[in-house]
């Protein structure tokens, strides 16, 4: 100690002759002198470990009379460590890359299987729910024939023939709804083309609209007489009857369904509005998706969320569009447009 004492009077100790010979070892490290609070006889080392700066210290007593020490902090290189194992790290970034993508990949598989058996549990119940009923009538009718005093009465007998039409009508118009939502594109639909008065097909549509008791339903024909557009006249019978049916089911118990067209540079466009519910705007982009039904119709109305797409689809094999507009509590205009 006294030795180091008469060499730190004799020739001071300084940073920059230390400096000089670390770097000749290429050492980088920051060198500082301090005054410790107490004496120091030996050296320390500190080690810091961190992800960001990994490094360590050393603090060397040079005059332990006067409490004088040097303090070396070296950072450890890791830059060699990390280009020997570049390509594995790497790899390993690769793989787990891979790993969430797939994991991510799998749940919204999970989630997508649900929400299909959903809907097909959906579907299947209102399917059921929806044939019941022509069935129900259609037994009712049997029945009905089966009775001898019913059957020699004209009216009943008459009544009885009407009500078994009308149900295996509805039973044949389901079954030609799900057979056209089947096919994979409007070009394999099938069309017989001929040239149809949409004055005279709207009249024929609205009257043989079905108009519950309870409700008191106005239908304004406002499209001129002259209109005619070359189409499939069954198919575009049902695409009408299905849009005037709907506002007459999602409506209050007074309704008032417009018609109205007007034919410009080889286009006609066909516009059916109503003043019932409305459309909410959160549903209004998906009202042409197949099963889709809702929230506002969901458990009010039966139905198997197939109406408007069977519209859709039917509107675009006959070269046509289709979009709605509507206001919540106030109405929904429908506008189709096709070529003359």
């Amino acid at each position: 100690a006294m030795r180091n004492f008469e060499l730190e009077v004799q020739s001071p100790f300084t940073i920059q002759g230390l400096d000089s010979l670390l770097k000749k070892e290429n050492i980088n490290a920051v060198l500082s002198l301090t005054t410790t609070d107490s004496i120091m006889w030996k050296s320390a080392m500190y080690s810091h470990k961190s992800f960001v700066y990994p490094h360590f210290q050393i603090i060397s007593p040079y005059s332990e009379l006067e409490r004088k020490a040097v303090i070396i902090d070296c950072k450890i290189p890791t830059a060699d460590i990390v280009r020997e194992m570049g390509w594995t790290l790497v790899l390993a970034f690769v793989l787990s890359i891979l790993l969430i993508l797939c994991l991510i990949w799998q749940i919204k598989t999970i989630i997508r299987l649900s929400r299909l058996d959903n809907m097909r549990n959906s579907f299947i119940t209102t399917m059921i729910h929806e044939l019941k009923r022509p069935i129900s009538t259609l037994k009712m009718c049997v029945s009905g024939l089966d009775n001898k005093q019913m059957v020699d009465d004209p009216e009943i007998r008459k009544e009885l023939l009407s009500e078994t039409r009308t149900a295996l009508d509805n039973l044949s118009a389901y079954f030609s709804k799900l057979r056209d939502i089947t096919f994979n594109n409007v070009e394999q639909i099938p069309l017989n083309i001929q040239s149809v008065n949409l004055h005279d097909l709207f009249d024929t549509v609205a009257a043989a609209t079905i108009r519950p008791s309870r409700k008191d339903v106005v239908v304004h024909n406002e499209i001129a007489s002259d209109i005619v557009v070359s189409a499939d006249r069954s198919h575009f019978y049902n695409i009408l009857n299905n849009l005037v049916e709907n506002a007459v089911k999602y409506s209050g118990d007074s309704v008032e369904i417009k018609a109205s067209a007007n034919a410009d540079k080889g286009e006609v466009v066909l516009s059916i509005s109503d003043n019932g519910n409305g459309i909410p705007s959160g549903d209004l982009k998906h009202i042409f998706q197949r099963f889709f039904r809702g929230k506002a119709s969901v458990g009010e109305q039966p139905g198997m969320g197939l109406g408007l797409a069977y519209v859709k689809l039917l509107v675009e094999a006959h070269g046509g569009e289709i979009s709605a507009e509507s206001t919540l509590g106030q109405g929904t205009c429908f506008t189709i447009k096709l070529p003359q």
